[in-house]
């Protein structure tokens, strides 16, 4: 699969949204491919929605999330003159469902990048390569945020990128 975005966070955002080989992971969210979003996409009106879509939905689909983010943590230079690491923390919501939605679906992102993240291309003609993608082994846990009366967990992305030019 070659993709073009600039950066690691970007990626993973549209392996998300976008391959095949996530559905199984956007199946976990009540809103699919539409419940994966960029960090700063992410408010306590969106977070309702998805919560009363969840308990209007035919058969009460109760096993799964509200929603997952996925921002850009910055990057460090390496050893190597072009290489950088970029961060990526990935967050996924939930409300009045206990930790279980958010434990399932961290597994299944841990999972999916693990194997999928370092077989992509990205920033085609952008001068930027994808050298490594896998989980830093940093997560929050559980954690609960009272401004948005929301559950959550962050998961920490490493990608090793080449730089060939700046941009």
């Amino acid at each position: 699969m070659s993709v073009i975005t600039r950066d690691a966070s970007s990626l993973i955002w549209y392996i998300l949204k976008e391959a095949n080989y996530a559905s199984g992971v956007r199946s976990m969210l009540i809103g699919g491919a539409s419940s994966i979003l960029e960090a700063g996409d992410i408010d306590a009106g969106k977070l309702t929605s998805l919560e009363r879509l969840r308990e209007n939905t035919s058969g009460g689909l109760h096993d799964v999330a509200l929603c997952i983010s996925v921002q850009d943590a910055g990057e460090a230079p390496t050893e190597n003159q072009g290489i950088v690491e970029q961060s990526v923390i990935v967050r996924v919501y939930d409300r009045k469902r206990g930790y279980r939605n958010i434990r399932e679906v961290r597994a299944a992102l841990i999972s999916l990048l693990r194997r999928k993240g370092a077989s992509m291309n990205f920033g085609a003609g952008l001068g930027v390569g994808l050298l490594s993608l896998s989980y830093s082994g940093e997560r929050s846990g559980h954690r609960y945020d009272p401004s948005f009366a929301v559950e959550f967990e962050s998961i920490v992305f490493q990608a090793i990128v080449k730089l060939e030019e700046v941009y």
